[in-house]
Order: C-alpha cells, then sequence, then structure tokens
C-alpha cells in the first residue's frame, strides 16, 4: 500500500491509550467513519457508521464449542495478505463460514474509526483482525485482546522461536503471528564500488546525495541502533537520541538524499538512487522493476517485524478464531498461503512444505530466511503511545 511516512506520527499526536480504552480525536474519526458491510468475495464496501453506546459486553458465538468451531468467522487484513484459496480451504476443511475483510488500509485509522466501540465493548463485526506490532501493543495496554486458549491452538508450536517471545506479548498469550517481514537495505550492483554489507554503507561519503532512508522511527532507526552497538529489543531514549544524532549528521552532510514511506522507491529503480533503506515486503516488486538490485540485513542487525492475529475482547467466535489460527499454523496449509503472499513465513521447519509447491521457495531467503539472517533481527521494545510519540517527534525533526 503507497502511503506517507507521517501515517504513524499524525496518529501519535493525536490519539492516546485512556484508562477506558483508546481515545482519538474528531478529526481522525471522521476521516475513518463508515463499517464495512460482509463481502466473501473481495474488499468491503464502506456504509455509513452505526453509532456506539454503552452496550454490556456482547455474547459469545452460542454455537461454538471448545471441542469444535462452529458459527461465522468474521476476520480483517490488509489487501493482498492472503491466498487466494485459504478462505474456502478452511470453510471445507471446518464448516466454519468465513466473512473475509480486507480493509484494514492502516493500522492507525482502524484504531481511530473503531476505539470507541472497542472501548464501549460494542460488537466491531471482527472475531480476528491482522494488525501490527504496535497496534497489538496499544490494544494489550487497552486490555482489549482475549486471552488464547492453548487447548485450541496445538500447532503453535510450530511458531519460529524468533518471534515466540516479542516485548509486547512475552508468551504470545493474546498474538501469534500471520505473516512477518525484516527492515534492510536494498542496492543497485550496477552502482556500487563492492556488495553492501552494513550500515556502513549507508554513510560512505562515495554515495553523498544517492542514498534513502525510511522515515517511519523503528525501521528507519533499528539497524542504526544495531550498528551502535545497542538492539531495539531493549531501547532506551539515550540508544535511540544516539542513533538519530548519527542520521543528523548524515543529513547535515548531503548524505541522505530524502526519508521515503511505503513504496516510495522509484528514484531507486531508475537509478538515481544507489541504496535505500526498504522492508523485505517491497523487495519483491523492486527487483521485478529493476533485476540489478540486492537486498540484504546488515550484518550489525536490523528490525523484525510482523502481522499479528488478535481476537478483540468484542469477538462473537473467539473459538473459530483459535480453529483458524490453528488451521493456518499446519504447515502445509501455511505453505500454501505463504507462496502467494510472498512474505517471510513465520513457522520454523518449513522448507520440505514449501518445496513441494516450488523448489525455489525453500531457499527464498524473503520467505524463508536462513539462520544466521534470523539471528540478526530484533523486534522493537514495547513502547507507550507517549513514549513512542516522543521518538517519532524527534525523529521527525531530522527528516523533515
Amino acid at each position: 500500500m503507497a502511503g506517507t511516512p507521517t501515517t504513524r506520527r499524525e496518529f501519535l499526536r493525536r490519539a492516546a491509550l485512556a484508562a477506558g480504552g483508546l481515545t482519538a480525536s474528531g478529526a481522525i474519526l471522521d476521516a475513518c467513519a463508515g463499517r464495512p458491510t460482509p463481502s466473501r468475495a473481495g474488499p468491503a464496501v464502506p456504509i455509513t457508521s452505526v453509532p456506539t453506546g454503552t452496550a454490556a459486553p456482547v455474547p459469545r458465538e452460542h454455537l461454538a464449542t471448545a471441542e469444535t468451531p462452529s458459527g461465522l468467522l468474521r476476520i480483517r487484513n490488509r489487501p493482498g495478505m492472503i491466498g487466494t484459496d485459504t478462505v474456502r480451504s478452511y470453510e471445507l476443511a471446518t464448516g466454519v463460514t468465513v466473512d473475509y475483510y480486507e480493509d484494514v488500509l492502516d493500522d492507525d485509522l482502524w484504531l481511530a474509526s473503531e476505539q470507541q466501540a472497542i472501548a464501549d465493548r460494542d460488537d466491531i463485526g471482527v472475531d480476528l483482525v491482522m494488525l501490527g506490532d504496535r497496534a497489538v501493543t496499544e490494544l494489550l495496554a487497552a486490555h482489549r485482546l482475549d486471552t488464547l486458549d492453548d487447548d485450541n491452538l496445538p500447532n503453535r508450536t510450530n511458531l519460529r522461536p524468533e518471534l515466540a517471545h516479542p516485548g509486547f506479548d512475552p508468551n504470545r498469550t493474546h498474538s501469534l503471528p500471520w505473516t512477518a517481514g525484516m527492515a534492510g537495505i536494498a542496492f543497485n550492483t550496477r552502482r556500487v564500488a563492492r556488495p553492501v554489507t552494513g550500515v556502513g554503507d549507508l554513510f560512505d561519503p562515495r554515495y553523498k546525495g544517492r542514498v534513502t532512508m525510511l522515515a517511519d522511527p523503528r525501521d528507519g532507526l533499528g539497524m542504526v541502533m544495531s550498528w551502535q552497538g545497542h538492539s531495539p529489543a531493549a531501547a532506551t531514549p539515550a540508544t535511540v537520541a544516539r542513533a538519530i544524532n548519527r542520521v543528523r549528521i548524515a543529513v547535515d552532510r548531503g548524505q541522505i538524499a530524502r526519508f521515503t514511506g511505503n513504496a516510495d522507491f522509484a528514484d531507486l529503480v531508475s537509478g538515481a538512487m544507489v541504496m535505500a533503506q526498504v522492508r523485505s515486503g517491497d523487495v519483491a516488486g523492486l527487483r521485478a522493476a529493476n533485476p540489478h538490485l540486492a537486498f540484504v540485513v546488515p550484518a550489525e542487525g536490523s528490525t523484525l517485524f510482523a502481522r499479528n492475529m488478535v481476537v478483540p475482547d468484542t469477538s462473537r467466535n473467539q473459538v473459530a478464531a483459535e480453529s483458524w489460527m490453528n488451521w493456518i499454523y499446519d504447515r502445509p496449509n501455511y505453505a500454501a498461503m505463504i507462496a502467494q503472499v510472498r512474505a517471510t513465513a513465520v513457522l520454523r521447519d518449513l522448507e520440505d512444505d514449501l518445496a513441494r509447491i516450488h523448489p525455489a521457495l525453500a531457499a527464498d531467503p524473503l520467505v524463508n530466511p536462513r539462520p544466521a539472517t534470523w539471528a540478526r533481527l530484533a523486534v522493537w521494545a514495547p513502547l507507550d503511545p507517549t513514549t513512542e510519540a516522543r521518538y517519532a517527534t524527534q525523529y521527525a525533526a531530522v527528516t523533515h
């Protein structure tokens, strides 16, 4: 999805977690007004919002039991983040009916649009939603996610250990990853003196004015912090400030041409830029546009992030939601999905199942990274909204 680098920053300036739930300004809520209608054939269509009140918590789906999922399962995700036959395969395997919505275009705006209903514990039309680490952190802080029942999730043991204990949900009691991604460096192999290997290459004077960096504080600063010997998993105000200062020096010297948002890499494809910070999910498209572009996770380390499956505490069918999680964590089912999505897989020991689909998949370092790559990645420490906003504001002073 194309977007601006300030989406997160603007949200954090206007939204904060309150004791009763999430709060947001009227401006953001007006921009996001609308509830989708169920659609099993594509993205949901916005209609007028239903006013929220102070209703009692909605009852769980009365047909569902801990042993047998049933009834209707309502899922929300970003566009393009599922296989074409995933929903139907699950329905045939379980008998559960799925309404699948592709309307989470931006995590922050989705949270803002649903914040009042979530705070009131009204039914928001969602039993399972896929969100990024930051959004999950906020919902956890507001106590708005159901605790997962391990008895319904025997396949969770297939989860990669690198994703099993993030700081925001240390034992994965409230979330399970759907897909993962990495921040790294893309570079034009025809325009560098030698292959790029680390963060120091971003600051090499030979490439002055031909480097771009990500405007997002986490993915922009995470690898710089690792290069300086400080893992983003243990971020502190001092280590973040040190990384921001190093980027500021590069900007003052004219090293960094600009800061980019989502899918904003036309000048890298054209050859105007020599290298850029990118997310792994962008790499396939970049390579298709310019086969001379390569990608590397810096030797010093970088950031790891995920889209996470979570069950809002307003869900009417948690059992079916957990059934979906467990079904997709069966390796053949997950391999079939990730082969189409081409994101980083979150399950371990997936090589054989990927190879059955296509031999190249098992060896694709973007879909199935090698152990040495996983060892260099770290999930950011959980940040409260005030700290997140402060870091974003400090970084914005450099990136704008």
